[in-house]
């Protein structure tokens, strides 16, 4: 039976086990079995006949990893991450195992029964709120499988926050009623419902930075003030732009002093000062989409025509066959 030709019977996933077998596979066996992963896919055990599982597990480290660069087919794109890391090493493999097990803790304690799925149809499905009930309408409801879509835009953007600073964990956890309550009006924003349906990039990544703004604006984190700029600084800034200051970052005219916020030209977390020489006026949108990205990185980002690094591993990549979902 030739796995290039697409295994009669086979899921995506079960030819990438055999064509990419490593330790990366095998990370994503072992983190199926992870007690939080379960309880989101509202399963008591994994996926051991087409391995849906481990397809989500994967869906989730390469749009983490590499989404600004993501481009369709999308089976296409996560055998390049298969390939790439196919033999990890056990440093890597545990950063990884260590990032998803978080998330995963984290995921199912802010949203619990609607993770990763429509909040309406669990709604519809008529399961009860609380996560320990076991009527037969939640046993029914259990069975909702989860949106993929939703999966790695709900996983990435938890992932990203836990990692924006060493009390996220704590923020987003103080507040999961205010994020559940988002959460379900995150769905009457025609933009993030749409791109759920939508595999190009663009939609790939609005609906992650859509998920992320709603759990900023739900659990606003704390400023670091070893890190925050003082005012004085911002208006320094504001009066030395003259009449029309602009933003540095997308040149365009900045409105009001409101709408304004001070940027590290080198970001606090590469080790950038918070003073005057370090700072420039920027729209707060245009900050917050930034993140911790350098102007170096994003003048040199690779752009998604170099995802593969030889026609061998493109050729390799493309063996295996569609992912259905």
């Amino acid at each position: 039976m030739d796995i290039n030709t697409g295994a009669v019977g086979h899921t995506d996933q079960q030819n990438r086990k055999a064509a990419y077998h490593g330790s990366y596979i095998e990370l994503l066996g072992e983190l199926s079995h992870n007690a939080d992963f379960l309880k989101i896919r509202g399963r008591d055990a994994p996926d051991s006949e087409k391995e849906t599982d481990r397809g989500l597990l994967l869906r989730f480290f390469a749009m983490l990893r590499s989404a600004d660069r993501y481009k369709t087919p999308l089976y296409r794109f996560l055998n390049q991450e298969l390939k790439q890391y196919q033999k990890a090493d056990e440093q890597e493999i545990a950063q990884l195992r260590g990032l998803f097990t978080t998330t995963a803790e984290v995921v199912w304690h802010l949203f619990g029964d609607m993770a990763c799925r429509d909040p309406e149809v669990v709604a519809k499905a008529g399961r009860s709120p609380s996560r320990s009930s076991s009527t037969a309408a939640d046993k029914k409801a259990k069975l909702i499988p989860v949106n993929p879509a939703l999966f790695d835009a709900t996983m990435v953007a938890v992932c990203k926050e836990l990692d924006s600073s060493k009390r996220r964990k704590q923020e987003l956890w103080k507040a999961a009623d205010e994020v559940r309550a988002a959460y379900k009006q995150l769905f009457s924003n025609p933009d993030f419902t749409g791109a759920l349906d939508n595999r190009s990039k663009q939609k790939v990544l609005l609906r992650i930075e859509e998920m992320r703004r709603m759990l900023q604006a739900a659990a606003p984190a704390a400023r670091d003030q070893r890190r925050g700029s003082p005012m004085t600084v911002k208006q320094q800034l504001w009066q030395a732009a003259g009449p029309s200051p602009l933003c540095r970052l997308c040149h365009e005219v900045i409105q009001s002093i409101d709408g304004a916020e001070v940027d590290h030209v080198l970001p606090w977390s590469h080790g950038g000062a918070t003073d005057l020489a370090n700072a420039q006026l920027v729209h707060r949108y245009c900050n917050r989409s930034k993140g911790n990205r350098t102007a170096a990185a994003e003048a040199t980002a690779p752009s998604s025509s170099t995802t593969s690094s030889s026609s061998s591993s493109s050729s390799a990549a493309s063996a295996v066959t569609p992912d259905a979902g």
